[in-house]
């Protein structure tokens, strides 16, 4: 029975981080929406508490790229 509801819950949850996954394969550089990529966590009401992480994994994205392209090591 708590088994049942925990992998329930887990395959909720990865369901909602597919939708995400998908959005950013279907989507190439010159069409993706950074607020629309968002908007999929933030209208899932099981997904709105992880949508931090998900500003947290951009703005890490972002810093290694210009670490990256500026050629700084840190």
């Amino acid at each position: 029975m708590v088994e049942g509801c925990i992998y329930r819950k887990f395959t909720e949850r990865f369901s909602q981080m597919n939708t995400g996954i998908d959005y950013c394969i279907a989507n190439a550089v010159t069409n993706f929406e950074l607020t629309e990529f968002f908007s999929l966590f933030w209208n899932e009401p099981g997904s709105r508490r992880s949508i931090y992480k998900n500003y947290e994994i951009v703005v890490f994205a972002l810093f290694s790229a210009l670490v990256e392209v500026l050629g700084i090591t840190i």
